[in-house]
């Protein structure tokens, strides 16, 4: 299933035991609602990841031999800010313009390391914005100024109540 809506630009996932496939899953909430640090999250873990990397891609069409269809793409703007990181991949076209523009595609994704962070946001249960999984959300540190955009790729909810005794 992962590598049938990877060919065609899909998404899934799994709720409940439920499978849900979409062209494309969550919601943009940008204008809805900002997570900012110090006010109502935090962040728990920030980091550049560089595994999916690639700014040198050698493409091959499908097949073996002489006649096998391969292209070499270069990204020279990644490459002079974060080194050169080759990778091979083959993809099912037939036609050498297929092969260039699946390639440009694949290299446009990956042409810069991925982010990923952790948060934890605290709402009240009364004010809690809607949001949930594959949404866009807008996140604010004001320690750096950096304002960005952000997908929930996964969530986990705690609710809790607190009585207090007057």
């Amino acid at each position: 299933l992962l590598a049938a809506c990877e060919q065609v630009g899909w998404e899934f996932q799994v709720t409940n035991g439920a499978l849900s496939i979409a062209e494309s899953l969550g919601t943009d909430r940008t204008s809805d609602f900002v997570l900012r640090a110090g006010t109502n999250m935090e962040i728990t873990s920030l980091g550049d990841e560089d595994e999916d990397l690639c700014n040198v891609l050698t493409a091959y069409g499908p097949g073996r031999g002489i006649n096998r269809l391969e292209i070499t793409l270069r990204d020279d703007a990644s490459i002079a800010q974060y080194g050169e990181y080759p990778r091979a991949v083959e993809f099912d076209v037939t036609t050498l313009a297929g092969l260039q523009a699946k390639a440009q595609e694949y290299l446009d994704t990956h042409n810069t390391p991925a982010v990923a962070f952790e948060a934890f946001a605290a709402f009240d249960h009364e004010h809690e914005p809607e949001y949930g999984l594959g949404d866009v959300v807008r996140v604010a540190d004001p320690d750096t100024g950096i304002v960005t955009t952000a997908r929930i790729m996964s969530e986990n909810r705690e609710r809790s109540e607190e009585r207090r005794v007057g």
